[in-house]
């Protein structure tokens, strides 16, 4: 099932949003919720990690961008027990935003180690992170300083096990190529060969995924369609079953994130 906050359906601005995310997934009878008891849009942030065997990762959710911004930090203790979740407890500081995971690899930004500094050293974080989630590979991808928020979801994504999907402005960047080369892991970048390119383009690498479907964000600028058909190709059992749409997301990238920002999702 696929949450949704529920100030996303509410706000004037991302109604188009709201409704042609809820028509999508009607459409491929997924089944999804609007949730109450969020302070924020921003689902993927603050709600726990799914590990496998239906249980779910509950970490501290304090990151330093909201720090004078209390009232926009949710506990999700309360939806979570409303959802009947189970789930196991961390002290470490997270964002749900920064952890792309598949079963055996966790990526995330080394903001991590920052924001658990007085806490952690970065080898005994490390090790934490895979006693967590129990995984053989943890791999800490360089913070780009000019993004405040420091989530790995706007940089990189797994096409499978082995190879990831890495933005172009990533893609420059050799402190995040080297960590994920020395993870064995191939690399493939979101290349969009046009001149004066927007800078909104990272945007298209935080789509939202689902066994049943594929929604990519649209910005309606001339790249829309080359993003679409680079993802068909990397995609190709979506994009053979026709799984791929895309969904205008131009208010809510204005504001600094996309679909897989606004969306969670549980196992079962």
């Amino acid at each position: 099932m696929i949450l949704i906050a529920e100030q996303l359906l509410n706000h004037p601005k991302y109604n188009g949003l709201a409704e042609g995310l809820v028509n999508a997934l009607y459409g491929r009878k997924i089944n999804y919720r609007f949730i109450r008891g969020a302070m924020d849009i921003w689902l993927r942030d603050f709600m726990p990690i799914p590990l496998g065997r239906n249980r779910y990762l509950q970490y501290h959710y304090y990151p330093d961008y909201l720090k004078d911004y209390p009232h926009l930090r949710t506990d999700s203790g309360p939806i979570s027990q409303s959802l009947g979740l189970d789930t196991i407890h961390s002290d470490l500081i997270m964002d749900g935003g920064n952890v792309i995971l598949s079963p055996n690899c966790l990526i995330m930004c080394d903001k991590v180690v920052w924001e658990n500094r007085h806490q952690y050293t970065r080898k005994a974080l490390v090790r934490k992170l895979h006693e967590l989630f129990g995984v053989d590979k943890v791999v800490l991808i360089g913070w780009d300083k000019q993004d405040r928020y420091g989530h790995a979801d706007g940089m990189v994504r797994f096409i499978d096990e082995q190879s990831v999907l890495l933005s172009d402005f990533s893609a420059r960047d050799p402190n995040v190529i080297v960590p994920l080369r020395k993870a064995g892991l191939s690399i493939q970048v979101l290349e969009l060969e046009k001149k004066n390119i927007s800078r909104r383009r990272w945007a298209y690498i935080n789509f939202l995924q689902t066994p049943e479907i594929f929604l990519l964000p649209k910005l309606n600028i001339p790249e829309d369609d080359m993003a679409l058909q680079e993802i068909k190709s990397y995609y190709p059992s979506y994009a053979d079953q026709e799984k791929i749409f895309q969904l205008d997301c131009t208010e809510i990238v204005r504001r600094g994130g996309a679909l897989n920002c606004i969306s969670w999702q549980t196992q079962s």
